[in-house]
């Protein structure tokens, strides 16, 4: 089976079971509930996949002072920290607080 983002994925996991794709921050489970976190920038049926980090930061609607965090899985080399930093930095947006839980060797 093929995912939203274009991944092969395995029909089963042994000793997990069925496997099903993430559809969405609003998809509906059997029993009706919203699966996901609810997230202010994204409105019912608005893909949630952008272009750019900058699109993101601004979708985010990141301000002076705010704090930004990372997952704890991007960590070890990903740049993914340097990148969206820069691009902030270079939005102008200042007095920014990192959350660095998830940084470390």
């Amino acid at each position: 089976m093929i995912n939203k983002v274009g991944r092969r994925l395995p029909e089963q996991i042994e000793h997990y079971g069925k496997v099903t794709p993430f559809a969405g921050a609003f998809a509906l489970t059997k029993d009706g509930v919203k699966t996901g976190a609810r997230l202010k920038s994204i409105k019912r049926g608005e893909e949630k996949l952008v272009p750019s980090i900058r699109a993101a930061i601004e979708k985010s609607g990141l301000r002076n002072g705010m704090t930004v965090s990372f997952h704890h899985h991007m960590r070890n080399g990903d740049k993914v920290v340097n990148l969206v930093m820069q691009e902030i930095a270079a939005m102008g947006i200042k007095d920014i607080r990192l959350a660095a839980s998830g940084i470390f060797e």
